[in-house]
């Protein structure tokens, strides 16, 4: 899988998803603030509207566009496994074309009808987020250690047999695991995992793992990480995470060092 194109199209999907949902949640926010102002079911009549609100999404739309015409080629010829998530992208790329068009017409911006795509981009976000997920922990790509299963299934053992095959065969898998801990877990992890998973992916010991999350959730609370550094899953199946880190963040990986050691 070193040379596949999947986490990185991964990666970069989920940043699109991203941005879809950053536009979304603000959207709703202001249509929530305007919805109770409405004097006339066919527009916005007698609403004093912000001649200058779009101002205040150009940048993240732009980015949003952006970021799904990279991906057209994946959109439109997906490599295996990826179909899921290049469904959701064209789903996204469809949203982002009727904005466009909102846009172009003079009551888009005097009304800011645009505002009105709030349910679609959240749901975008949504579902695509969760095909991002599925991708990921499907190929491992959430999991450093995954590479173990691969060597289980094809008896890494066998390839340590020693010449005389009489002799007994060493079957030692403890230096392979102990070697893989002296590299960066973040070089390999390129997806997304929760609180728990991440606290043992990063070496947190045992009896620090609460404070770990304790101090993740705060740090989270805080705005001290980017919304790109984590996303709140809604529609999440029971016993999974509520919420989802990226696992080569520095900030988390040197917070995660202070609880590596027993104290």
């Amino acid at each position: 899988m070193a040379d596949s194109p999947l986490p990185g199209l991964l990666d970069r999907a989920y940043n699109v998803f991203s941005l879809a949902g950053k536009l979304g949640r603000a959207f709703h926010e202001e249509h929530q603030g305007r919805q109770g102002l409405q004097v006339d079911p066919a527009g916005w009549q007698g609403l004093q509207v912000d001649p200058a609100g779009w101002r205040r999404h150009a940048v993240t739309f732009k980015k949003f566009c952006e970021g799904l015409l990279e991906l057209r080629d994946a959109m439109q010829n997906p490599p295996d496994d990826f179909e899921p998530v290049a469904a959701q992208l064209l789903e996204a790329a469809r949203i982002a074309r009727a904005i466009r068009h909102v846009m172009q017409h003079p009551d888009g911006r005097t009304w800011a009808t645009y505002l009105e795509f709030f349910p679609e981009l959240n749901s975008v976000f949504d579902d695509g987020s969760q095909a991002v997920l599925k991708v990921t922990r499907a190929h491992g790509l959430d999991d450093p250690f995954f590479f173990l299963d691969a060597a289980e299934t094809n008896g890494v053992a066998d390839q340590a047999e020693p010449a005389d095959t009489a002799a007994e065969p060493e079957s030692e898998p403890v230096p392979d695991s102990q070697s893989s801990k002296t590299s960066s877990p973040t070089k390999s992890m390129g997806g997304w995992m929760g609180d728990m998973e991440l606290a043992k992916a990063l070496g947190v010991h045992p009896s620090q793992v609460p404070a770990f999350r304790a101090k993740l959730r705060r740090m989270r609370d805080k705005c001290e990480l980017s919304i790109d550094d984590w996303q709140e899953f809604g529609n999440k199946k029971r016993n999974e995470p509520q919420f989802f880190y990226r696992a080569n963040v520095p900030a988390i990986v040197a917070m995660a060092k202070r609880y590596s050691l027993l104290k």
